[in-house]
């Protein structure tokens, strides 16, 4: 029951007003075993200079986190500051398994972390900033 509770809350966080969710593919197959990055494009906000939005990984293979826990798909509230096109981590909900499966650890960061992009192939770095911040 604290399972399904947790991934309710962790949905509403997700999904104010509940939302239908409209993914654009930045990289990679959605469902294939390989990395993809898709942006929740009915979650994007804008506060002057920049965009706040959800995006989601699902990677080819697990990786660990700084504290030694595996994850293998996170989603991500973002915030793209496309003045200095910066992309920085606010809320970050990790999951065991690819596609957003299994055990979930949510991380609030105190100061937003800067996004690196590490790993993940094809880069989505360049499509992300192309679509939040269009010129």
């Amino acid at each position: 029951m604290l399972r399904k509770s947790r991934l309710l809350l962790a949905a509403c966080c997700l999904a104010p007003a509940c939302h239908a969710a409209q993914w654009f593919l930045l990289s990679g197959e959605p469902g294939s075993r390989v990395d993809s990055a898709e942006l929740d494009m009915s979650t994007v906000g804008s506060r002057q200079d920049s965009r706040q939005m959800m995006l989601r990984i699902s990677l080819a293979e697990s990786r660990q986190d700084e504290t030694g826990r595996p994850h293998q798909s996170y989603l991500s509230r973002i915030n793209v500051v496309c003045s200095t096109a910066s992309v920085l981590h606010e809320v970050q909900w990790r999951f065991q398994d690819a596609h957003w499966g299994g055990r979930m650890q949510q991380e609030i960061f105190a100061q937003p972390k800067p996004m690196a992009f590490l790993g993940l192939v094809p880069n989505p770095r360049d499509r992300l900033l192309a679509a939040a911040c269009p010129r």
